[in-house]
């Protein structure tokens, strides 16, 4: 039975998913099996190199206070954001924004020969849109006269 290259457990090998398990993919932040290829076929667009690799951007940082864990997760355009309730009370206080909820996962498609990239985001048509959210929506030709 083949192992998890993470965590070297033995599964089944429908489990793995591109050679790891669940949690070893989640603590990596990888989810390239779960995106479309973004990057129309083809070679690359500056030296016509043959091999284009993709790569999902990760941003790494560290929780906790006592007790700190470093973690991995997709770099994406925007996230969601949830109430903050005091602990006390349980009323609202505010917000701030759920890391996990996160829209626009940033792919780049890497030249291997003259290190080209191109830089796409999924599912793009969701990404929200407010000042919560960091984003805004710009329409250049808004307000121009038709023509």
């Amino acid at each position: 039975m083949p192992k998890c290259e993470g965590c070297d457990k033995v599964f089944e090998e429908h489990i793995l998913i591109e050679g790891f398990c669940a949690v070893c993919r989640d603590a990596l932040g990888l989810l390239l099996d779960e995106l479309p290829v973004l990057r129309p076929a083809g070679p690359c667009r500056r030296c016509s190199g043959q091999e284009i690799v993709q790569a999902l951007l990760r941003e790494r940082g560290a929780e906790g206070c006592d007790h700190v864990y470093e973690f991995l997760r997709p770099l994406a355009v925007s996230h969601g954001v949830e109430d903050v309730e005091s602990f006390w009370s349980g009323a609202k206080k505010g917000v701030q924004p759920n890391l996990e909820a996160y829209t626009g996962a940033l792919v780049a498609y890497v030249c291997r020969s003259c290190g080209f990239t191109e830089l796409f985001a999924a599912s793009p048509g969701e990404i929200p849109i407010g000042p919560q959210h960091g984003t805004r929506l710009l329409r250049p030709n808004e307000g121009a006269p038709y023509r």
